[in-house]
């Protein structure tokens, strides 16, 4: 079929616009047709409207699938992050990072969605559509015009996988902040030189490609394999709506039907 219908004609049929229950935003057709068999003429303001851009025949789609995580399952902010952060803290500590970095606070207002992480030279940049860098940042260190230019000629970067990571998701964010808490602390700690490309300190060489790795495979232990999983379960204080929302589909059995 080549559109959608999300409301049956038999509920719009049997409320009236501003009555309880009716969806807002749907308003009756100033040209609705009231033809045996037609029912009426519905349409939604342009601000509750769905927009496809194809056809979609839902009668080939036996199976429908929804996003668990931040979807299905909304977490509590900072709450979630922070205890992310806190695991990879110690999975990294785990492995040989100092244990100062344990005193490491997560702060929810520094990281944002969509920030990429140049892995050569350890900043963290705000980037438009086009790849031109809006802002720099060296730890929490915000770098100037000229220091900008200095790295990144015409103040572009192209989007390379194998220097570039994109941190586009709401899991990315405990990472996000720890990246920049990591880079701040070898970059300003007595015990280590900065390099353009990572730290030094004796014979030991830590470039920020290899830290930036350690947190991603510290990331992916910690919801692999690691506690974050029984932790938000036994918590139970770090999930906003996951049980309200399977309470609507299993009350709504007039409308839901699953095949198994």
């Amino acid at each position: 079929m080549d559109s959608l219908k999300f409301i049956s004609d038999e509920l719009l049929n049997n409320q009236s616009p501003g009555s309880p229950g009716f969806p807002p935003g749907l308003c009756p057709s100033p040209t609705a047709e009231l033809g045996p068999g037609t029912g009426r003429k519905w349409y939604r303001k342009a601000a509750h409207r769905i927009f496809v851009n194809r056809s979609l025949h839902l009668e080939n789609i036996k199976y429908y699938g929804f996003d668990m995580d931040y979807t299905i399952a909304e977490y509590k902010s900072p709450q979630y992050e922070r205890l992310g952060f806190n695991l990879i803290k110690e999975r990294l500590v785990s492995l040989g990072y100092p244990q100062e970095i344990l005193e490491f606070e997560y702060d929810p207002s520094f990281p944002i969605r969509g920030l990429w992480f140049d892995t050569l030279y350890g900043n963290l940049l705000k980037v438009d559509a086009y790849g031109n860098i809006l802002v720099c940042v060296h730890g929490f260190t915000f770098l100037k015009h000229n220091e900008v230019y200095e790295l990144y000629p015409n103040k572009f970067l192209q989007l390379d996988e194998s220097r570039v990571y994109v941190l586009n998701t709401l899991f990315n964010l405990p990472e996000t902040y720890l990246l920049a808490c990591l880079i701040d602390f070898f970059t300003n700690s007595a015990q280590y030189t900065k390099d353009k490309t990572g730290v030094k300190s004796g014979n030991l060489l830590m470039s920020f490609k290899s830290i930036f790795q350690d947190v991603r495979n510290a990331t992916d232990w910690v919801h692999i394999q690691g506690d974050l999983k029984s932790e938000t379960v036994k918590s139970g204080n770090l999930l906003m709506s996951f049980k309200s929302i399977f309470q609507d589909v299993r009350n709504a059995t007039d409308w839901v039907h699953i095949q198994g």
